[in-house]
């Protein structure tokens, strides 16, 4: 099978988006394995313990640090409940999310005061190669539940995906499904749909037809709304169009063309253009909000709640709820926005790019060297045995969940959860379960247990459907590809989403679109696009 490599795109900025990362380096005291990148066929599948003795982690109390990005309460019950299990304690640095990408790059970049674990970290090629980041598949043979986990639900892409040019692996997974499911979708006010007698969009044809019908009806609306600019737009709409943009995009606006097995300038290609025609039409008859490159929350939420807007182009599960209760409250007791099946679009039936995993996590090289860091490679690997995965998604057994008869977990009657909305016990709050830093695995039951029935049919039917794009792959580059693709890409990038939102709204003709990719050339993409070639044609012969 062809190796991947993983995305280092900044795809899904707000939900749903990044993958956790955790790397570990050589020690004395270890036993490393080869080195050369790893297999889940490598290793045997481990069962829940990794460790042979009393204790799956450490048979005495011992503590590591992390560097945890958001909202931390020392007093979540299932570290409490984890220390009970693994004897393991964690030292936490907290950083608010406002400052934390700004915090993690200069800790990564200087690499003074690391702590052991650094969360929320999707480690650049150059930052993987410096030498101040583990790499963890030099562990692999001491993982097996972490290896297990990988073969079980064929993650092998994972694995594959991240592995640097030197074909050591610096990252793990973390808020990893079992099965991959989309959280962000396109919404519908159902209920004006069905009074107006307008068909639910299946196509994005129909979706134009639709809104054009909700704008006679409703002159005062903008039928559709955008909110968080190109990249949101971009990366709902683009699979269906046959390319990649927006934060779903792949390095540098390139976009693998999985026929040919090989890389291609998006923005240059005849689905970007026709894609960016379709939109330009949409905004042009003032069919989504003409503000939306700088559209506001709150003017997102105003319209939302009132007859504006209804279709919400790509949002997150959930956002309908408080939409609905708003609209409700203003007397529109009918009100049902609901989310909708992905639209057909030229190149098929999709929503936006979507990776099992959502977050990185990285460990300091340093670690190594700790007399506790057998016991931090135990613990990275108990995070994906069945006790931890349902640790920090299910919570505490007898507490958040049962075990029925049958062996089947079952939510506590009192969960706050999507599927019991009117619950008191909030889990995430007082638990710290389904968080970005510790919920390193999602089980799939859990996800149906606690999702709303309105959305199982949905999401069951997209990944039936094969509806749920993969992300973009990486590209392997070398020291001396980086300082190459210093030259050329910044500038390049900064042009290209210039000129994206101008051919949108309307700034630029289309009539001068080799005009445009002409002067993408000469600020490096042909350049780009020999060296990722390249790049990836020598990562495929290994």
């Amino acid at each position: 099978m062809k190796k991947r490599i993983f995305a280092k795109s900044m795809a899904l900025i707000m939900a749903v988006t990044m993958v956790f990362t955790a790397c570990g380096s050589k020690s004395s005291n270890s036993n490393p394995a080869s080195g050369d990148g790893a297999s889940a066929t490598e290793t045997p599948a481990g069962t829940a313990d990794a460790s042979k003795g009393s204790n799956p982690v450490s048979d005495k109390p011992v503590t590591f640090t992390m560097m945890y990005s958001g909202e931390y309460d020392a007093n979540y019950k299932a570290l409490t409940k984890m220390k009970e299990l693994t004897n393991v304690s964690l030292d936490v640095t907290a950083i608010p999310d406002s400052d934390y990408d700004t915090r993690n790059q200069l800790v990564i970049n200087t690499g003074e005061d690391m702590p052991d674990i650094i969360s929320k970290t999707n480690p650049t090629a150059a930052q993987a190669l410096s030498g101040v980041l583990l790499p963890v598949s030099d562990y692999y043979d001491q993982m097996p539940n972490f290896m297990a986990f990988i073969k079980k639900n064929n993650l092998q892409y994972i694995i594959d995906d991240a592995t640097q040019s030197d074909g050591k692996v610096y990252e793990l997974p973390v808020n990893t499904k079992e099965v991959k499911t989309a959280s962000k979708q396109i919404m519908v006010r159902m209920d004006v749909f069905k009074k107006n007698n307008i068909p639910v969009p299946t196509t994005y044809d129909e979706l134009y037809t639709a809104a054009k019908k909700l704008k006679e009806i409703y002159p005062d609306s903008q039928p559709i709304q955008v909110i968080y600019g190109n990249g949101n737009l971009l990366d709902m709409i683009a699979p269906s169009f046959g390319t990649s943009a927006g934060w779903g995009k792949g390095i540098d606006n390139f976009h693998y063309a999985a026929d040919s097995d090989n890389w291609i300038f998006a923005p240059a290609s005849n689905e970007y253009k026709v894609m960016l025609q379709y939109l330009n039409k949409l905004y042009s008859e003032g069919l989504f909000n003409q503000e939306y490159t700088t559209f506001s929350g709150d003017m997102y939420k105003q319209n939302a709640t009132t007859d504006k807007a209804f279709i919400l182009m790509a949002d997150w599960l959930g956002c309908e709820v408080p939409f609905n209760d708003a609209l409700k409250e203003a007397g529109e007791a009918d009100a049902d926005w609901e989310p909708i099946y992905p639209l057909t679009g030229p190149a098929g039936t999709f929503v936006s790019r979507v990776s099992n995993s959502t977050q990185t996590m990285v460990i300091s090289a340093s670690a190594a060297k700790k007399d506790y860091f057998p016991q931090l490679i135990k613990w990275l690997d108990w995070m994906y045995s069945d006790a931890g995965a349902a640790l920090f998604s299910w919570g505490v057994e007898g507490e958040t969940y049962t075990v029925d008869a049958e062996g089947k977990k079952v939510i506590n009657p009192d969960l706050k959860c999507p599927a019991n909305p009117s619950g008191t016990l909030d889990a995430q709050k007082e638990y710290g379960t389904s968080n970005n830093c510790f919920t390193f695995v999602y089980p799939y039951d859990q996800e149906l247990a606690t999702m709303a029935d309105s959305y199982k049919e949905l999401i069951q039917k997209e990944t039936e459907g094969n509806a749920i794009p993969n992300i973009e792959p990486a590209i392997a580059l070398t020291e001396d590809d980086i300082e190459i693709q210093s030259l050329y890409s910044t500038n390049l990038n900064d042009y290209v989403d210039q000129m994206i939102s101008k051919f949108i709204m309307g700034g630029e003709s289309f009539d001068n679109w080799d005009k445009f990719v002409a002067e993408c050339n000469s600020k490096g993409a042909d350049k780009l696009l020999d060296l990722y070639n390249k790049a990836w044609d020598k990562k495929q012969s290994k």
